[in-house]
């Protein structure tokens, strides 16, 4: 039955990677790229998400490295993060390849790499893994529940997953943009809020005592949104100041929110903990999305100078 599971979600991510290809080029050429973006891009993707999602788990694994195979036939002995950094850095040498705007590039595969990581995990429901606690009641049911490999109803929280990604897609497709790279860094944000609220949901993950791992690495891919663009829009050293205090206010609260779901539950009721993390997380992408759609500073000096003249 596992080799079932298994087989029907490696075909499902085959499938997936065939399907890639012209959503990329259809991408591509709506926003006037070079042609061979898309051969370039497409050949470095597949190897950077695979490379990135294997070696995520080696590294950040406690027990990863003591049975180290470049290839793993079990699916949760990957990391969803590390294939979204392989993406991300595929983009960026796309970019440097084929002399391009690395703004114009990401954002051409933002919304590929979304639909193509949405339907990833929506595949995980063929494997015996990422889903969640046991559930009862009407929740029991699919969509909202699926049977582990002992046949008891887990909620199924790759599809929460998989509906957060194709709402942060929508949000960022919808939001006015100004500069190459916003659609990628909207969406990369709100990505990462998602998926980092999804990963306290997930009975598998990587640990480091009560820490989820890739919850780190979501926040650092959002932390390095809100820097980047800080120094792109050159808003000052008062701006960033301020918004890396609110930042790790909120990672605060988020690790006080995790600590309580482990080990305060008979003080601090489940539901209490996941409203101050989804709260801490909207305050956090709200601050990062206000620095990536702040008007660059030196631009508004111009125009000041220009008018005064």
């Amino acid at each position: 039955m596992m080799n079932g599971f298994l087989s029907l979600y490696g075909l499902s991510l085959l499938l997936l990677a065939f399907f890639s290809w012209d959503l990329l080029e259809t991408s591509i050429s709506a926003r006037g790229l070079l042609k061979r973006t898309c051969a370039v891009l497409y050949t470095l993707g597949l190897v950077l998400i695979a490379a990135g999602a294997r070696g995520f788990y080696l590294l950040f694994d406690p027990f990863g490295l003591q049975n180290a195979a470049w290839i793993s036939l079990w699916p949760y002995e990957y990391a969803v993060s590390g294939a979204v950094l392989g993406a991300i850095a595929a983009g960026l040498l796309t970019a440097l390849v084929t002399r391009q705007s690395a703004g114009y590039v990401l954002d051409a595969m933002t919304p590929t790499a979304m639909i193509v990581l949405a339907l990833a995990r929506c595949a995980e429901a063929f494997a015996d893994f990422g889903w969640g606690a046991v559930v009862e009641g009407e929740w029991a049911r699919f969509p909202f529940a699926v049977k582990d490999m002992f046949g008891q109803p887990r909620s199924s929280v790759f599809f929460l997953s998989a509906l957060l990604i194709l709402l942060a897609l929508a949000y960022a497709k919808a939001w006015r943009k100004r500069m190459p790279g916003e659609l990628f860094s909207i969406a990369l944000c709100w990505l990462a809020m998602g998926q980092l609220f999804c990963e306290t949901l997930r009975s598998e993950s990587i640990c480091w005592g009560f820490v989820r791992v890739q919850q780190i690495a979501w926040a650092v891919m959002a932390l390095g949104v809100l820097v980047g663009w800080n120094v792109k829009n050159h808003l000052g050293g008062r701006q960033l100041r301020n918004g890396l205090l609110i930042y790790m206010g909120c990672i605060g609260a988020i690790v006080f929110a995790q600590y309580a779901m482990d080990k305060l539950t008979h003080v601090l009721p489940r539901t209490a903990s996941y409203g101050l993390m989804g709260a801490a997380l909207l305050v956090m992408g709200v601050v990062v999305q206000r620095t990536v759609c702040a008007s660059p500073q030196k631009l508004l000096v111009k125009v000041r100078y220009k008018k005064e003249a």
